[in-house]
């Protein structure tokens, strides 16, 4: 991250919106990229998502995994 934020602060690239590495704090989406996000995430696709993982089970070792993974973090 400090390399990252070393680079952003000496290059000052146009293309990059955020100025601190690892941090969006103060930044907003503009009204038309709600928009677009709204759009891209309709109903339906929200949805399908939801059903991806539903029908899904898992063996006892994926399970025990997937416990210790989450009590990691």
């Amino acid at each position: 991250m400090d390399l990252e934020d070393f680079y952003l602060k000496s290059l000052l690239p146009n293309y990059n919106i955020l100025t601190e590495a690892g941090s969006s704090f103060g930044y907003k989406h503009s009204e038309v990229t709600r928009l677009k996000m709204e759009t891209n995430y309709s109903e339906e696709r929200r949805l399908i998502i939801a059903n991806l993982n539903t029908a899904k089970t898992f063996n006892s070792e994926t399970i025990e995994a997937m416990k210790k993974s989450a009590l990691n973090r």
